[in-house]
């Protein structure tokens, strides 16, 4: 219900100050989310797609769309071309939290455990009040096969946001 109510001010926010690349790349980014969150139809996901190509016509040197096929590209399981899109958005916004946590866990499922370790580390760097700094030094750590050192990181991200149910998931 919470999501809903955060889309409908979205468009009402896009009612009042137009369409704005920055508006419609949090719409575009609403709706691979709720994909990825499992209460949005999958088939929506090329509405994403469409709407993120709009986006690097509308604005190309801005990470809007970029990150949005990056989402795109992670939930249909092409992660070269994931990591691809994270990238265009870090090198336009070197700190975005979401694109770092996005791709570490594109290299962490990929295999590339250096790459996992290197954007852990950024992501912390440039972020450490971050619950998905932690998560992702975390996950990092449960996929190089160190689990023991999984734990602490992933309670120190419960600490700051203790109602997040990927942390719970992850620590259980």
């Amino acid at each position: 219900e919470r999501l809903i109510v955060e889309l409908r001010d979205r468009i009402a926010a896009i009612e009042i100050e137009g369409e704005t690349a920055p508006l419609l790349g949090l719409l575009a980014w609403s709706t691979a989310a709720l994909v990825k969150a499992g209460i949005g139809d999958p088939a929506t996901l090329s509405e994403a797609e469409t709407q993120a190509d709009a986006l690097l016509v509308m604005a190309p040197d801005a990470p809007y769309g970029y990150f949005v096929h990056g989402l795109v590209a992670h939930e249909r399981g092409r992660l070269p071309e994931a990591v691809r899109y994270f990238r265009e958005v870090l090198a336009r916004e070197p700190n975005d939290a979401d694109a770092l946590f996005w791709l570490g866990i594109s290299f962490n499922i990929a295999g590339d455990l250096a790459g996992a370790e290197e954007t852990a580390l950024r992501l912390m760097a440039c972020d450490p009040l971050s619950p998905l700094a932690w998560l992702l030094t975390g996950v990092w750590h449960w996929f190089s096969g160190r689990v023991e050192e999984s734990s602490a990181p992933l309670r120190r991200g419960l600490e700051l946001d203790p109602h997040n149910f990927i942390l719970h998931w992850t620590l259980g």
